[in-house]
């Protein structure tokens, strides 16, 4: 039986992770946490009601011993969790924030192994033809550069660019009966919320890039272009515009006024840092942006499209102290 704590929704936690077997959800894992112990038990016959549905239900039901934030977009949750959600305004938060620090861009093993030992713990896989950081899914070199990163711990993130559902299913299961080559889908073209939509039906959590202009914003710009893609229930990456090449420019956000934005943010959202980040500033980033989470693609590179372990070790050692 599932037992949810007597505790306050307004300071909730909610976890839950949805796993996939033909696009048919087979597996939840919740956990509700909190600090306070004051408004649930007016409401404890409602939280009862629901822990004995999601009992009864053809589901298998675990709680987990850790209060992890697992959300991979609620839309997809069946009706009952949704009602826990809004019942007890449980604030929600991205499931793809597992990761700190992701190295985008990989090509090599060596890139995998130097990532794992300067502690990193996410790389990207690109998948957008017309980028240097390109990598053909269908190749062998590529399957077995996303089975290292797995075997070495390593979350896999792939880049896709305006790619339709079907290109990107096709992209990440090259060929029938192969795992998957990715954990998580990156969104970094033009996509409109509708075709994120479409992708959801691949059953992976996505990562959806905000791209930002590089001088000063008001909290009210950031707002208009993340607000939507949280609220839908992904994570975004705040990464500077660029262009045609969607990233990878090397250009830097202004960090205050996405401090600014954070901190205003009552849902304390998930967001990840990106833009012309390098081991030099990646400190300072850090601190005038509040990020607990970054990533950098251009910034640990001596040859544009070929990674420098040198960097890669001083980016991750910056980034994690």
């Amino acid at each position: 039986m599932v037992d949810f704590p007597h505790t306050t929704p307004s300071v909730y936690r909610f976890a839950i992770t949805l796993k996939f077997t033909d696009y048919s959800v087979y597996g939840y894992l919740i956990q509700a946490v909190s600090e306070d112990q004051s408004r649930l038990s007016r409401k404890g016959s409602e939280s009862k009601q629901v822990a004995a549905s999601l009992r009864d239900a053809k589901f298998p039901i675990l709680v987990s011993p850790r209060c992890e934030i697992l959300y991979f977009g609620e839309t997809r949750l069946p009706v009952l969790v949704r009602k826990f959600i809004h019942t007890f305004s449980i604030p929600i938060e991205g499931s793809l924030t597992v990761f700190r620090v992701k190295i985008c861009g990989i090509k090599l093993k060596s890139d995998v192994d130097c990532v794992r030992a300067a502690g990193g713990d996410a790389v990207g896989l690109n998948f957008f033809s017309k980028s240097v950081r390109y990598v053909d899914p269908e190749s062998v070199s590529t399957m077995e550069l996303s089975i290292h990163a797995q075997n070495s711990g390593l979350k896999r993130v792939g880049v896709f660019a305006n790619a339709s559902a079907e290109a990107i299913e096709k992209a990440i299961r090259p060929t029938s009966g192969h795992p998957n080559l990715i954990d998580i889908i990156q969104l970094h073209g033009d996509e409109t919320l509708a075709e994120a939509r479409q992708v959801e039906s691949i059953g992976l959590p996505i990562l959806r890039a905000i791209k930002l202009p590089t001088s000063p914003m008001d909290i009210g710009k950031i707002e208009r272009s993340v607000r939507p893609w949280i609220d839908a229930g992904y994570a975004v990456l705040l990464d500077a515009d660029g262009g045609a090449m969607h990233g990878g420019s090397g250009k830097t956000l202004d960090w205050a006024s996405i401090r600014t934005w954070a901190e205003s943010d009552q849902q304390r959202s998930t967001w990840i840092l990106a833009g012309g980040l390098h081991p030099e500033n990646v400190s300072e980033a850090i601190r005038l942006s509040g990020a607990a989470r970054v990533d950098v693609a251009s910034g640990v590179e001596e040859i544009r499209g070929q990674k420098s372990y040198a960097k890669i070790q001083a980016f991750c050692q910056a980034a994690l102290k």
